[in-house]
Formats: structure tokens, C-alpha cells, sequence
């Protein structure tokens, strides 16, 4: 039998355990004899089998089903099962460490389909015209179940700014690997984040939000920490590559402190990026090209970072 049954109100977990007779009518518990096989199966097709040596209680919160199509298989479906090891303790953390990751793993995957939901949404229609409802009706889930795992709007978008900053943190390390020299590594990283706000406005946006929100770490919200921990990872691959330029004589030893150089890079490609994409029409009423305007940003950055000859 699959390991989970949806249902109108959610989805319910079952556990499949070897016996070798049938439970009373009506029974609450079941006893294994040891060394006969258990096999608890929760939420997916992962399993955990063993042979218990001492004797094993199954207690469920119900009924337990049995039917005589169950009757031709020694085993018995249990719902929602509370395991008691009579005996040999130490295997209960084994089987409470596996639920809890079956849980997480729920958990996980149901926050990501919200995101995938938020996504969809702003596809079509931009932020401003995004709301709770429309994620939840997207995500075909209730809006008190999306509540559940993001506060508000704003908490949606630091959980796609998450998203956004970890495809980026891969495209800067692809970019960063195909050249050997700083200088030419943080050039590749800048070229990457253009071509990444081309390819996912959404992202971008998100990202361009997320850069005005000020967050409070005290009472920040699981994804607006995670966002800030992922963009750390980001502004530390771009500090590696400062160093690796100095190092070996691409980039000049001069430009100070290199957290703070990273950060000024940072900020003047992002606001050349924002101003290409927001201000097209007006920069194109004045002659600018925005393309040649991110390239002349480039260049100019390239030149205040290399080492004289």
C-alpha cells in the first residue's frame, strides 16, 4: 500500500507492520514477536525495516483496519502509529529520528511548492499585484495552511529571494571556475549577474526588493534569515576573488578593505542593472543604449580594480 492517501483535509500517514494473525475487532494495539520483520513507511516510498529482538507494542490513535483482503498478507496498515519498545530502548530514537525526518521532509517540500505558486503568480502579474489568496488558490491549498509557513507577503518574497540568491551564488561560481585570474574572475561574475537579470526578472526584482527591506535580526522570520545567510555566501565568494586577485598581482593591493570593495561592486552593478531596466525609455530619450551603459559600467569598474602593469 502507498505510504501516503490525500485526502480533502490533508494527507494521512500510514505504516505497514508485520504480524502473524489478525488484531482483534476493534483493536488499539498490536504485539510483534521478535525477530518478525517491521517496516514502517511514512509519508513517501523510503522505509525503515528491522527485526526487533525484544518484543514491539504498536499503539495507533484508531482502529486498526483489517480486512480479509488484508487477511492474505502478514501485514496490517496501522494509522498514524505511537511505537513503544518494550525492552531494547535504543531503537526508539531510531524510528522517532526517522518520522521526525519524514516530517521535515514534508515540511520542506510543502514550502516549496507555495514558492513555486508565488512564482507563477508574479510571472503573470508583477508584486504589486500579488496577495496571500492568490499564492494559496495557485498552490491549491487553504490560506490559513500558507500562513503556516510564511507570515506575510513579505515573508514570500525573502523565501524567494533565498531561491533567487542560491541560483545566483551557482552562477557566480560557474563563472568564477572557467578563468584563472581575480581580475578576470570578478569580471565573469559581473557579466553573470547582468545575464542573470535577463534571464529571471522575477528574481531580480525580488532581489531589488529585498535590497530596500530592512530586517530586524532579533525578530527576523526563518526566511529572512535564511535569505541574508545565503546572500553572506554570495558577498564571501566575491571577498575569495578580491583576495585571489591580489594575490596574484591581477588586482591592485590598494582597493582596502575587501569587504568593502566587494560590497561597492555589489551596489554600482546592481544600480546600473536596476537603471537599465526601470529608466530604458528616459535613457533612450537621452541617447543612452542601456546595453552599452552596463558595458561602459564594466569597464570602468575593470579599470578601477586592476593592478598597473
Amino acid at each position: 500500500m502507498r505510504g501516503t492517501r490525500r485526502a480533502a483535509g490533508g494527507s494521512s500517514e500510514y505504516s505497514t507492520v508485520a504480524i502473524s494473525s489478525p488484531p482483534a475487532p476493534a483493536a488499539k494495539s498490536i504485539s510483534v514477536a521478535p525477530g518478525a520483520r517491521l517496516t514502517i513507511r511514512s509519508g513517501g516510498s523510503r522505509t525503515s525495516t528491522s527485526r526487533p529482538r525484544s518484543s514491539v507494542t504498536v499503539l495507533a490513535r484508531g482502529p486498526i483496519p483489517y480486512t480479509p483482503r488484508e487477511a492474505l498478507s502478514p501485514r496490517v496498515i496501522v494509522n498514524r502509529l505511537v511505537i513503544d519498545i518494550m525492552s531494547r530502548k535504543s531503537y526508539a530514537p531510531r524510528i522517532m529520528n526517522y518520522l521526525a525526518e519524514r516530517r521535515q521532509e514534508e515540511k520542506e517540500r510543502r514550502r516549496a511548492e507555495i514558492l513555486d505558486a508565488a512564482e507563477a503568480v508574479l510571472e503573470r502579474a508583477g508584486w504589486d499585484e500579488l496577495t496571500m489568496e492568490q499564492v494559496a488558490r495557485n498552490a491549491r491549498l487553504s490560506r490559513a495552511l500558507v500562513y503556516v509557513y510564511f507570515r506575510d507577503k513579505g515573508d514570500v518574497m525573502f523565501g524567494l529571494c533565498e531561491r533567487a540568491l542560491v541560483r545566483l551564488r551557482q552562477r557566480f561560481g560557474e563563472a568564477v571556475s572557467r578563468h584563472k585570474l581575480g581580475l578576470d574572475q570578478i569580471i565573469a561574475i559581473g557579466r553573470a549577474y547582468i545575464a542573470f537579470s535577463q534571464e529571471f526578472p522575477v528574481y531580480f526584482d525580488t532581489l531589488a526588493r529585498c535590497e530596500l527591506r530592512e530586517v530586524n535580526p532579533a525578530n527576523a522570520s526563518p526566511s529572512e534569515t535564511a535569505c541574508r545567510l545565503v546572500g553572506d555566501g554570495v558577498h564571501g565568494l566575491m571577498v575569495a576573488v578580491l583576495e585571489d586577485g591580489v594575490r596574484d598581482g591581477s588586482i591592485r593591493a590598494d582597493i582596502g578593505n575587501r569587504m568593502l570593495a566587494a560590497t561597492a561592486l555589489w551596489g554600482i552593478t546592481h544600480g546600473v542593472l536596476q537603471l537599465s531596466v526601470s529608466k530604458a525609455k528616459l535613457l533612450a530619450h537621452h541617447g543612452v543604449d542601456a546595453r552599452a551603459l552596463l558595458d561602459q559600467a564594466m569597464v570602468m569598474a575593470t579599470r578601477s580594480l586592476a593592478a598597473k602593469p
